[in-house]
């Protein structure tokens, strides 16, 4: 988590949030002059840009675990007031075969691996599908903490419920369809400013510009290269090519609420 006098930025998993926080801290350094760095440091001043490493709150096995993602819950009530919260979102879609091509959880498995081989023989070699269902069958368990939601959530909408929403748990032990088909997420999200990865450096330097940082430290991210980008094979490059049409429908209705939120993202022909 970043924290500057502006705004405070929540680093969501697997969506350019890496390359956020590269640019962001250069720019910051780079318009900190010489004098009011010296000030800064007789005077013993806060520092313009500051990251919270913070623990992983959700994951009650790994307590110990610090990070730089922590939560909406996460941001210290100083840092609230007067501040934007900025954050960045993906395709869901695209964020799946990202994780699945990450390999993360394959080399982190969230159980046994002989209970895992159990249900999937193939393990660890799975296919996109296969990884789906074992992501809904083994990480969700971890990620609910024991609460059995009324409705069935993809495991992307619990995560997005336990980084932004106040009270994730409470919320995900009474959401059900009439929450989600009225909307009702818009009366309980705090306000937060989505920028698009699909769109990032452009959406980003609108975003500084608009906070009154100068052009020449905002062009700082024309120059800059991505960050913790997975390699990808060449049939690997159109994360459409790994949903059929009828697994497609399964994943949009598990996520549905996602994509609700962010409608840009719904496949044409498709619904939520």
């Amino acid at each position: 988590m970043l924290v500057t006098k502006d705004f405070v930025m929540i680093n969501f998993p697997k969506t350019g949030s890496s390359f956020v926080r590269h640019v962001t801290k250069q720019i910051y350094e780079a318009k900190e002059s010489r004098l009011q760095r010296w000030w800064r440091e007789v005077s013993g001043a806060s520092e313009p840009l500051q990251e919270l490493i913070l623990p992983k709150i959700d994951l009650k096995a790994h307590e110990e675990i610090r990070d730089q993602h922590g939560t909406w819950r996460q941001i210290p009530d100083q840092y609230r007031r007067g501040r934007k919260v900025i954050t960045v979102t993906r395709n869901p879609l695209a964020r799946y075969v990202s994780n699945y091509l990450f390999r993360w959880w394959r080399e982190f498995p969230p159980t046994e691996e002989a209970e895992i081989a159990n249900e999937f023989p193939s393990w660890p070699e799975l296919s996109f599908e296969e990884y789906f269902r074992f992501t809904h069958r083994f990480p969700m368990r971890n990620q609910l903490n024991g609460i059995e939601p009324s409705v069935p959530l993809g495991i992307q909408t619990v995560q997005f419920l336990r980084f932004y929403f106040p009270r994730p748990y409470e919320l995900l032990e009474r959401i059900d369809e009439a929450w989600i088909e009225q909307d009702r997420w818009k009366e309980e999200l705090p306000p937060v400013v989505f920028l698009h990865q699909e769109s990032l450096s452009e959406e980003l330097k609108r975003f500084f510009t608009e906070l009154g940082i100068k052009d020449k430290w905002v062009s700082l991210i024309d120059g800059a290269k991505p960050v913790n980008v997975t390699k990808r094979k060449d049939g690997e490059k159109d994360f459409r090519s790994f949903y059929s049409d009828e697994f497609l429908r399964e994943v949009i209705q598990r996520d549905r609420l996602l994509f609700r939120i962010f409608p840009e993202y719904l496949p044409e022909g498709f619904s939520a």
